[in-house]
């Protein structure tokens, strides 16, 4: 039977004979619509069963991913609320700790006062009317005054002839003619010159040239309002000092500039950043025999604005006449290792947490070290993010929630440190040892409350008068914090403020790199979670942490950071310190030779 095209390809079809087959056409349609039935049955009850299975592991996910919802709260009892330590302190800044003293360095040196070289050249020479030598004079006068120091005046042609008749004199060359080639003879040939501000030949020149002397280029430029200078780490004359330390010394002379490749002190500007105009403040370069400093401030505090540091003033001065008298100096070197300096990134953890998962996959990529500042109320709704974080980096404190801690009483402050570090430990096992108050802000109740919980350092200061940290002991329990600095921009001034593209970002870290490590100070960055819902950002830290790694720094957490400052000033003041921290930090020790030059060889401890 080849009819009832309706019944075909649903069944075996055999012949059936014509008067049956009416019959048999019914049966065949009643079998088929059956059969279409059955199959629409079971795909219903399939998509049935896939909805369900959807709802359910939805459910199951939503339910293990917001887990830490429905787990207990951690919280501090009562009775360890009366048992905080509530201590007010009284805090010094042990700081400073090598800086040399003017009054020593000079009796122990042959000095006695400055011969002044001049000719008429000299006298007449005038920049917009200024007579700059005469301005120069009367603040070296002053110095030399305040010190009981001689000066005697000399013509060029009769140099050599003064330096016999005044040997315990240094040769100190003010703005004005310049005689370079008898300047070279002397310094070959021994002698200490000072030379201070502009050559006059240099606003005599074509307006397109600039005058080079042993590594330093004079320029005419029109300044920028001035700020201060700014020292450089580990240098023939700043051993003893902190790098980026900043004294508020202008620049006495208007119209040009210095640069060179190996200053000791730079120019900043009048907001403290990372930031200067590669003007150079302060050089010094042994040459033959002789020695040869150029300095851009007055070296007398009389003529300076009456917040300069005059502490200071007079060690960097002191630092100068040590440097001309010969005399053998050493220091710890600023970083582990002699790093050129040091650096730490940091996550400010806080809202939009789950943006952390994506940084912690970058960190355990590249394996960069980073410090985690976490808020302990978003902590306890993200506990496995948390746990993970703490597995690749430092755990620290940023608050139990983001209200400003100075709104915060003394007491409130206290709970409200060790209300995160109990959260953090328990999640973690780790107890935190650092705080990071919320936006920076921060009192002296937060300083009480930070050790009083027995933390070891923080980062709040942004507006540092260096570019390394600090240390702060308490005058009532003599228990000690390293305060940490911030002199570069943060993601919030470049994403928020700026509203930086990718390009530009970049090129702000590698600008502030670069100024940094010119520095020899600590470089360090700090990024919110907020920000890392974009590509483009998390590429950016990316770019940073490569950056930092390929450079000689010493790149470390805030802890590592922390610890090694303690170290270091340990050594500087001659207190304990253990083996296991000489194997963990190399310490390196810097000499400046009888020959000028800057000699490094590993620290080792005197055995008695």
């Amino acid at each position: 039977y080849t009819g009832a095209a309706e019944t075909e390809g649903v069944y075996f079809k055999r012949y059936v004979p014509v008067k049956l087959r009416s019959d048999y056409d019914k049966r065949s349609g009643s079998l088929h619509n059956s059969h279409e039935f059955k199959h629409r049955s079971l795909w219903a009850n399939l998509a049935s069963v896939i909805v369900v299975l959807s709802v359910v592991v939805t459910s199951v996910y939503s339910l293990i991913h917001n887990m830490d919802l429905f787990r207990s709260p951690i919280d501090l009892e009562p009775d360890e609320i009366s048992k905080l330590d509530y201590t007010q302190h009284r805090w010094q800044r042990v700081t400073d700790n090598k800086l040399p003293d003017l009054p020593s360095v000079l009796a122990k040196m042959n000095m006695k006062g400055f011969i002044v070289p001049y000719n008429n050249k000299s006298i007449d020479s005038l920049f917009n009317g200024v007579n700059l030598r005469q301005h120069a004079l009367k603040h070296w006068r002053n110095f030399a005054k305040r010190n009981r120091l001689y000066i005697k005046h000399c013509r060029w042609k009769n140099l050599i002839k003064c330096q016999r008749l005044f040997k315990d004199g240094i040769i100190l060359v003010p703005p004005g003619y310049w005689d370079f080639e008898l300047l070279d003879f002397v310094l070959t040939n021994g002698a200490n010159v000072i030379a201070y501000g502009p050559p006059a030949q240099l606003f005599s020149v074509a307006k397109d040239k600039a005058i080079q002397w042993h590594g330093l280029t004079f320029e005419e430029v029109l300044k920028k309002e001035s700020g201060g200078l700014i020292l450089r780490g580990d240098q023939l004359l700043t051993l003893g000092f902190d790098a980026g330390l900043i004294l508020k010394a202008s620049s006495p002379f208007d119209g040009f500039r210095a640069i060179s490749a190996s200053p000791q002190a730079v120019s900043i500007g009048n907001i403290y950043d990372a930031s200067g105009e590669n003007e150079t403040r302060l050089f010094a370069k042994t040459i033959g025999s002789g020695r040869l400093v150029w300095m851009d401030f007055a070296p007398d505090p009389k003529d300076h604005n009456p917040e300069i540091n005059v502490k200071h003033l007079n060690a960097l001065n002191a630092s100068i006449f040590r440097y001309l008298s010969r005399q053998i100096y050493t220091d710890i070197a600023m970083w582990p290792q002699a790093k050129h300096f040091a650096a730490l990134i940091e996550e400010d953890t806080e809202d939009q947490f789950d943006n952390a998962r994506a940084v912690v996959d970058l960190i355990n990529k590249k394996n960069y070290p980073i410090s985690w500042y976490i808020l302990s109320n978003l902590a306890l709704k993200h506990r496995q993010l948390t746990q993970d974080m703490s597995k690749i980096g430092e755990i620290a404190c940023h608050g139990d929630h983001h209200g400003i801690f100075t709104k915060s009483s003394r007491q409130d402050q206290v709970i409200r440190i060790a209300r995160c570090q109990r959260v953090l430990t328990e999640i973690t096992g780790v107890k935190p040892l650092a705080f990071r108050p919320p936006e920076e802000e921060h009192n002296d109740s937060t300083i009480d409350a930070i050790v009083n919980n027995g933390m070891t350092h923080y980062i709040a200061n942004n507006t540092p008068d260096r570019a390394v940290p600090e240390i702060q002991v308490s005058l009532v329990s003599r228990k000690s914090l390293v305060s940490i600095p911030r002199m570069v921009s943060d993601d919030y001034e470049m994403w928020h403020t700026r509203n930086l593209n990718y390009t530009n970002t970049i090129s702000l870290i590698d600008e502030e790199i670069t100024w940094m490590s010119h520095i020899g100070g600590l470089y360090m960055y700090s990024f919110h979670t907020q920000f890392m819902n974009s590509p483009d950002n998390l590429n950016a830290i990316e770019h940073l942490g490569d950056k930092l790694k390929q450079l000689d720094a010493y790149f470390a957490t805030s802890k590592n950071i922390a610890d090694w400052w303690h170290f270091r000033t340990a050594l500087q003041r001659n207190e304990g310190v253990t083996e296991e921290q000489f194997s963990r930090f190399n310490p390196i020790l810097l000499s400046v030779s009888e020959e000028g030059q800057l000699v490094r060889t590993p620290y080792r401890v005197s055995k008695k």
